[in-house]
């Protein structure tokens, strides 16, 4: 058996949270080690966001390439590289650069290609690459491991392959035919990318709507987008069994209002789930215990039931995002290290599902608000009402805030419309317990770079009114007027049942005060073009 080594403290997993904290420990004087199985900066960089987006970056041009006439620029014949399309060298730039930062920091010491387990409480027994063995200890512990694809429940047959989300990225050709099972973030994003790469795609959903954390009009709204792209949905559908056949693979799918039946297709897509990556640590040598998602249970500043032992990340309940990680990170080291006492309540989650149009997402759902017993108003705008929108032939999409309605205070804001992800960080500052319609606000909400909805266009959309705020700076080309990033209206009436586009009013004399010099100014008429619909 290996002697036992000491630190003060271990990370396993070298993620977005894993990487910066074992990092900080080790600036800090700590004797620390840093273990990884597989490559540093964790899904992000390796088979995330990273891959992903450079992918649907391709599958978007493709997209505005067929739609170039339009535009007035003809092309010719659309060809697919997709060993280009994959730039698996920016993938290997950022892992470079991951690594680097890790290896160059004194004092800590990175294991690479290895498998830790529990032992003891605060013991791990890493198997290493070259099948030796390290039994280390430490007092202080951050688990880091991530999550992966959860696997079809059928029984699948030799020679049928099914990909999940990282195998589906080192296809050497377009599927002609792909079935996505699971309509969630990860099955649309991949859906729309092979769609517009060339793909026939079907998605398959045993929920009634997409995007399950979702309302159902945004689920909707992005269905129809979907459809419009050539995608076909199947609602309250899944699969139960796969079967090869020739050259491809027929799927047996059941459907909850109709006859069961097959599909037959080249690939299928495995995307309904998540599973953590926590099966292989032997947490219950420490005493802890998986909830039956094989999640690890934490408090709001991420230490376990265990003293010492903390768990970022995909491990724990709540969103599965980097950003979240990196933030789990930014709390250890101000608590562990800073002598702060940070915490992970009322952070606001603001997140982008990489369709086009994005989906920007920040804050509290209807569903969210209803569980809560919080009164509510909704306030609904179209993209085709939105002036850069228009000009840019981009109107698919739509703009919906939640507002409490009794206080004012924006809950939850979401943008499906061009570059509506940019929206996400900067949207309500619901978390601050303030009325974001009755002050002037920090931040603006940030919008997709379009310019601010002209007021008469507003007053021409049907149906009750809701939401802008007098008073924030510097907001005249947003689309947030909407929400409340305007200088020039005021809050209109309310309607409790609000569930159309917003109306705003003037202020007197139609004026607007310019905050460089404080004095009011003129404001000349805007016109706007007559409703368009999206191509």
């Amino acid at each position: 058996m290996a002697q036992q080594e000491n630190f003060d403290a271990i990370v396993i997993g070298a993620g977005q949270g894993g990487g910066p904290i074992a990092s900080s420990f080790a600036r800090d004087g700590r004797r620390t080690a840093l273990i990884e199985r597989e490559h540093a900066g964790g899904s992000y960089i390796n088979w995330g966001c990273t891959p992903t987006k450079t992918m649907i970056a391709s599958g978007r041009v493709a997209h505005v390439a067929r739609r170039a006439r339009g535009y007035g620029v003809h092309t010719g014949e659309l060809r697919i590289d997709m060993e280009r399309v994959r730039k698996r060298d920016v993938v290997q730039m950022f892992r470079d650069a991951s690594r680097a930062s890790i290896e160059g920091t004194d004092g800590l010491e990175y294991i690479k290609k290895g498998e830790a387990r529990f032992t003891g409480e605060k013991t791990i027994e890493v198997a290493l690459d070259n099948g030796g063995n390290r039994s280390m200890r430490a007092e202080t512990f951050v688990l880091d491991v991530g999550q992966r694809a959860r696997p079809l429940d059928l029984d699948i047959p030799a020679g049928v392959t099914i990909l999940d989300n990282r195998s589906v990225m080192e296809l050497d050709e377009v599927p002609e035919h792909l079935l996505v099972v699971g309509g969630g973030y990860v099955g649309i994003e991949f859906g729309q990318l092979f769609r517009r790469l060339g793909a026939e795609v079907t998605i398959v959903h045993r929920s009634d709507h997409l995007l399950s954390h979702e309302d159902p009009d945004v689920a909707e709204a992005v269905a129809e987008i979907l459809r419009e792209d050539g995608i076909a949905l199947e609602m309250h559908t899944r699969p139960t069994g796969v079967t090869s056949r020739g050259e491809g693979i027929e799927v047996t799918i059941e459907r909850s209002e109709d006859p069961p039946g097959t599909v037959f297709v080249s690939h299928v897509l495995a995307a309904a789930g998540r599973l953590p990556n926590t099966d292989s640590l032997d947490v219950e040598q420490t005493g802890l215990k998986l909830d039956d998602r094989g999640q690890i249970a934490t408090d709001d500043r991420l230490e376990t039931a265990v003293t010492g032992i903390y768990a970022i990340g995909d491990i724990r309940a709540g969103p599965k995002f980097t950003h979240i990680s990196y933030d789990d990170y930014r709390i250890l080291r101000a608590n562990l290290i800073d002598g702060g006492n940070r915490s992970v309540d009322d952070r606001p989650v603001p997140y982008t599902t990489f369709i086009d149009p994005q989906l920007g997402r920040i804050g509290l759902t209807e569903r969210h608000a209803q569980e809560q017993g919080i009164p509510y108003q909704v306030g609904r705008l179209q993209m085709s009402s939105v002036a850069r929108a228009i000009e840019t032939d981009e109107t698919r999409g739509m703009m919906k805030a939640l507002v409490h309605a009794e206080t004012g205070r924006i809950l939850g804001a979401a943008v499906l419309g061009i570059e509506g992800g940019r929206n996400r960080g900067d949207a309500p500052d619901h978390h601050d317990g303030q009325s974001a319609l009755h002050r002037p606000a920090r931040r603006c909400f940030r919008p997709p770079d379009a310019r601010r909805v002209p007021q008469q266009r507003l007053r021409e959309s049907a149906g009750p009114r809701v939401i802008a705020d007098p008073g924030l700076r510097s907001c005249t080309r947003t689309t947030a007027t909407w929400i409340r990033c305007s200088a020039r209206e005021t809050i209109a009436a309310v309607d409790a049942e609000t569930t159309a586009a917003m109306v705003v009013t003037p202020l007197p004399a139609s004026t607007a005060v310019d905050r460089r010099t404080s004095t009011r100014r003129a404001l000349r008429p805007t016109q706007l073009p007559q409703r368009q619909q999206a191509p």
